[in-house]
């Protein structure tokens, strides 16, 4: 009867394991699905052991807890107690015991045995409890293995297990985590449960030897599971450091900075991308206090200026004792930093007025922007000093490094005065120092170095760090059409990293009369991490669906254009070029493009319906795999587009597609063409029907010409130059002016093959 309440007991959680969904926070994942949580696991032999460790151990206790009751009612009565008294003193003594052994005895145990060997403990003790129960079958072994279960099992063991977690990737993480609750927890106490109760089922003396057998194996395996784990643990921590890519944002209980230890070591690598790591890690934490300050005496170059940068407002003593033997440094990079950091820390005006005598023009330099900070330095005489020194480069790679020293409100002009030097090292340099002195008035010069590679995460670094004020000037240079394509077509990305309502809110109006496809596709890109990220940052669906919609009929259109050449080609022979054979391709690829932006629109729209994952079945050779996404695709797509974008991918020549999606946009001049090219088949030769054709096929022409894309425009140009086409001479000058360099001579050699010279760039 127990064994079948247990099992009874440990399923009515099953049915309750999906918890109510919970507003998501920024940055959470989604729940996996069995299948891919499972396939995770299979391909993952660090998981394999987690996944084991923890449903070889709910059938363990289960089996634990259901001896221990079976032999609770002896035990009492050989005690004179009730069971009720009996289980209040047990259960009042063992948590007692686990509230100490918590406080007192975790966290040291973790610190002397580290994380693994931690692990053994609770696993060994129960092994040896089993055993001595499978070889007595005595009332005090069940009571000693619940007493170990208790007093250890919400202590130490898993206090040590949920640093097992640390080293794995926050998605993993997370998706882990909760199919590992869901069915290595609960699915483990089923399994027991039913175990136990086919065991007991028949009744006879023999069950408890039985158990007690299956509990030593359980022990045993468990042990097993733990074995060997340490390697796999501290690899997965090695190779996030290697890669500097270890996520910090997990809440650690103070026990758990033992398992910092792995860092301090790496702190001694040969490897100093490992160094680098490691140090960002510790001051990710904050606490940077565990960090020795001799780390400082690194032979990196690299690795000392990131001890200083993560040293620059400590007050730690032991890091003023090294500062100031550093100011004697060979590496004159290192003296600087060495002074920015006794500027803070110190403001020694004595050793910082030796320092304006040192050979090195950066050393110099720091040491006056220290003197300007402890204000020993007269303003107008500073700001003079200051503006000599910002001509020569090597002074203003100093200035822009010591910009924190400085009090910006006053300053303000310097920044700006180094950036307009145009040098990448001191605008990078002037990125950095901004990131830690953030002022909304320096948004604008940020922005402009968007475009520039080397700079551009630090740029987004200081916007990001000025807060929401700086989207206004953001928005402002994305919607302004002379901003530079460059930096325009960084301005998304940007945008997105805020993560916030109005940033989304700015990326959805973006989308609305935007013209620069490639703009176009960063601003798809933004939003789609956004809402991947978290799906309930709002978005304006009627702007979105509106976005939807409009490039579903853009890949009709281009299928509409595609066909055309393609039957005008067919049907006058003279009209395959070099060029027609160059715009039936791009025209494929433009169809196709405006079916992924649908699809990236989509995702936007439903973040949880894997379109994503759709697509890729849409264009897999697997016949099922296809069938079923289209399946799923006409369930989840919403109704006032389901039959454009169905009929685009549904199987079917490219004739029988646009057939089928002019139902729900017909591209202009369709029925046209179709009438003109039916006439001039009916009278071949008819010239009156050949000038009809090639007059319809002039306003396909113009049509794409008229287009926002750059590339399409060009090389229609081209085409229309090698027909002679003259009447669309106007529409190809149009495309000239408005085409980026890169396609502008196309256009021009397109005007060429008229002989005819291009009008000049000034021209009205």
């Amino acid at each position: 009867v127990v064994a079948a309440l247990f099992a009874l007991a440990s399923l009515v959680p099953l049915g309750f394991s999906k918890a109510p969904t919970a507003p998501v926070r920024r940055r959470q994942s989604r729940a996996p699905t069995a299948t891919h949580a499972l396939q995770m696991i299979a391909d993952d032999a660090y998981l394999r052991r987690l996944f084991a460790m923890v449903a070889i151990g709910a059938i363990l206790i289960t089996g634990i807890d259901y001896v221990f009751k079976a032999q609770a009612h002896e035990v009492a009565a050989a005690q004179g107690l009730g069971l009720g008294e009996f289980f209040a003193r047990y259960y009042a003594f063992v948590n007692g015991l686990s509230l100490l052994f918590q406080l007192l005895v975790a966290p040291r145990i973790i610190r002397f045995l580290g994380v693994s060997r931690a692990l053994l403990v609770m696993p060994s003790l129960l092994l040896v409890g089993a055993s001595a129960f499978a070889a007595t079958l005595g009332r005090l072994p069940p009571l000693l293995l619940k007493g170990t279960d208790g007093a250890l099992r919400h202590s130490l063991h898993r206090t040590a297990g949920e640093i097992l977690y640390l080293p794995l990737a926050r998605q993993t993480r997370e998706r882990f985590k909760a199919f590992a609750e869901a069915v290595g927890q609960r699915g483990g106490q089923a399994v027991a449960s039913l175990l136990l109760l086919a065991i007991t089922f028949g009744g006879g003396g023999g069950d408890l030897h039985l158990i007690a057998g299956a509990l030593v194996l359980l022990a045993a395996l468990w042990v097993a599971t733990m074995v060997g784990l340490e390697p796999l643990y501290l690899e997965r921590f090695r190779s996030q450091l290697r890669d500097g890519t270890l996520e910090t944002e997990v809440d650690i209980p103070d026990l758990d900075l033992g398992s910092f230890e792995l860092l301090v070591h790496a702190l001694s690598s040969e490897d100093d991308r490992e160094v680098l790591a490691a140090l960002d890690l510790f001051e990710s934490y904050g606490k940077t206090d565990l960090v020795p300050a001799l780390i400082l005496y690194h032979p990196s170059h690299d690795v000392v200026l990131r001890a200083f940068e993560i040293f620059a407002r400590s007050d730690r003593s032991d890091v003023r004792r090294l500062v100031g033997r550093l100011l004697k440094h060979d590496d004159e990079a290192i003296r600087a930093a060495a002074l920015r950091t006794m500027a803070v820390t110190q403001g020694d005006e004595a050793s910082l007025r030796d320092k304006l005598a040192d050979e090195s023009p950066e050393v110099a330099t720091t040491a006056l922007v220290a003197l300007v900070r402890a204000g020993a330095v007269a303003e107008d005489e500073a700001e003079t000093r200051l503006r000599e020194l910002v001509g020569s480069p090597r002074h203003a790679l100093a200035l822009a490094r010591g910009l924190t020293l400085l009090p910006l409100a006053r300053f303000a002009w310097l920044p700006e005065a180094l950036l307009s030097a145009k040098d990448v090292e001191i605008s990078a340099a002037v990125a950095q120092s901004l990131a830690r002195t953030p002022m909304l008035r320096f948004a604008r010069p940020l922005i402009t170095l968007l475009g520039h590679r080397r700079v551009r995460g630090d740029a987004r670094a200081a916007l990001l760090a000025i807060g929401e004020e700086a989207l206004t000037d953001l928005e402002k240079a994305l919607r302004d059409r002379t901003t530079p394509r460059l930096i325009r077509r960084h301005l998304p990305r940007t945008i997105s990293r805020f993560g916030s309502p109005a940033a989304a809110a700015i990326l959805v109006r973006a989308l609305e009369g935007e013209r620069d496809e490639r703009v176009l596709h960063k601003i798809l890109r933004g939003l789609g991490r956004m809402r991947t990220t978290d799906p309930n940052v709002p978005i304006d669906r009627d702007v979105v669906l509106g976005a939807t919609r409009h490039a579903v009929e853009a890949s009709v259109t281009a299928l509409h254009w595609r066909l055309t050449v393609g039957r005008i080609v067919a049907f006058k022979q003279e009209a395959m070029t070099p060029a027609a054979e160059l715009l039936v391709a791009y025209l494929d690829e433009k169809r196709e493009a405006a079916i992924q932006r649908a699809f990236r629109l989509l995702h936007v729209l439903a973040p949880s319906q894997e379109f994503r994952i759709i697509y890729d079945g849409l264009k897999s050779t697997d016949k099922k795999r296809k069938a079923t996404s289209l399946e799923l695709l006409s369930h989840v797509v919403p109704d006032e587009i389901r039959d454009g974008i169905l009929a685009l991918v549904e199987e079917g020549s490219p004739r029988a597609r646009l057939r089928r999606a002019a139902a729900f946009y017909d591209p202009p001049g369709r029925q046209l063409l179709d009438v003109a090219l039916a006439r001039a088949k009916q009278h071949e030769g008819d010239p009156d029907s050949l000038r009809e054709l090639g007059l319809i096929y002039a306003d396909h022409l113009r049509a794409m010409l008229e287009s926002p894309s750059d590339a399409l425009s060009s090389i229609v140009a081209h085409h229309v130059a090698e027909l002679e086409l003259e009447g669309l001479i106007a529409e190809v000058r149009r495309a000239e002016g408005e085409s980026s360099d890169a396609l502008h001579d196309v256009a021009s050699r397109g005007l060429g093959l008229f002989a005819m010279p291009p009008e000049p760039s000034g021209a009205g």
